[in-house]
């Protein structure tokens, strides 16, 4: 799994790249997704939209799945089980918590206790 693609909203110039450092997610962490953040498929493509910076996500099949169990009923734990699990992977995917930082890196989650 790789990083979200960042795309600016249309009528900006350009594509923006942050490069901040996310601290680990703290133990027993329950991910959930802010309510205002919009979360579409378009064509083949799944986009977050968040109206608080006008920014566009692009995400691929995985991280779209883990952006849809990001409902603060599972651990990370718990959630990397799931995602492996529908992806048929035995061993732990380093992507989860990859695309889990950059979620929170982006605002893109209620924040952690």
């Amino acid at each position: 799994m790789g990083a979200p693609s960042d795309l600016i909203h249309p009528g900006a110039q350009g594509i923006v790249h942050r490069m901040t450092i996310a601290p680990p997610p703290p133990p027993g962490w329950r991910p959930r997704v802010r309510d205002d953040v919009t979360f579409r498929q378009d064509g083949g493509a799944w986009l977050l939209m968040d109206p608080q910076t006008g920014r566009i996500h692009t995400l691929d099949v995985a991280q779209a799945l883990v952006w849809s169990y990001c409902d603060g009923e599972r651990d990370v734990a718990a959630l990397d089980r799931d995602v492996r699990e529908a992806f048929g992977i035995a061993r732990r995917d380093p992507g989860v918590t990859e695309a889990l930082e950059h979620f929170l890196r982006e605002g893109l989650l209620e924040p952690p206790p």
